[in-house]
């Protein structure tokens, strides 16, 4: 998974779960591995914040629930469990959920160095199988820079959102995200000037 220690022995789901209740620190499960999470950066947690805060205040004028990197996520039932920056669901039965959500509707993920080629490629995959799943939200640390993958009329559609200025737009959930609200406190590079 690329963000911990890989521990090359294979485990049940149930041997998984039974260890996630119990773990000083979380793990993430992809087909019989287990991946130590490692701690993230003060950016990487300023940009989880921002995002979470602003999809926190939108979720007190709706149905919906946002929850911040420590909630796991079932992406494939007995298969893969993560834990994404940010999880934001409306679905009731996800309510209910103690430990695990299963029905989101958006997810983010901050990248970090460790994590880029897993977040852009196995786990983006997976995550866009999800039947719930509107938006996928791919933050870039190092620069005003947002992937964004919307499910529209059953088909995936990206497109990227730079620049200070920009807004992240969600028209499904009846909100955009300012890049501002998102950067809010972090310090980026400018983006090269491009003809």
């Amino acid at each position: 998974m690329g963000n911990g220690t890989q521990n090359r022995n294979r485990y049940t789901t149930d041997e998984y779960m039974e260890g996630e209740r119990t773990a000083e620190y979380r793990s993430e499960y992809y087909f019989g591995e287990v991946f130590a999470m490692a701690g993230a950066t003060q950016i990487h947690n300023l940009l989880t914040g921002n995002v979470f805060a602003f999809l926190r205040a939108l979720a007190r004028t709706t149905r919906c629930r946002a929850f911040s990197s420590d909630m796991q996520l079932e992406v494939i039932p007995g298969k893969f469990y993560a834990y994404p920056d940010v999880i934001y669901t409306c679905d009731p039965s996800d309510h209910e959920e103690r430990l695990t959500l299963k029905r989101p509707v958006l997810l983010v993920e901050v990248l970090s160095d460790s994590t880029e080629s897993f977040d852009l490629g196995r786990k983006l995959d997976e995550y866009l199988k999800i039947p719930s799943l509107l938006y996928y939200l791919i933050v870039q640390q190092k620069a005003h820079h947002v992937r964004v993958y919307e499910r529209k009329d059953g088909e995936w559609k990206y497109g990227v959102v730079e620049g200070p200025d920009g807004l992240v737009q969600l028209p499904q959930l009846g909100t955009a995200i300012p890049m501002t609200a998102i950067y809010e406190d972090v310090p980026v590079e400018p983006l090269p000037f491009r003809n």
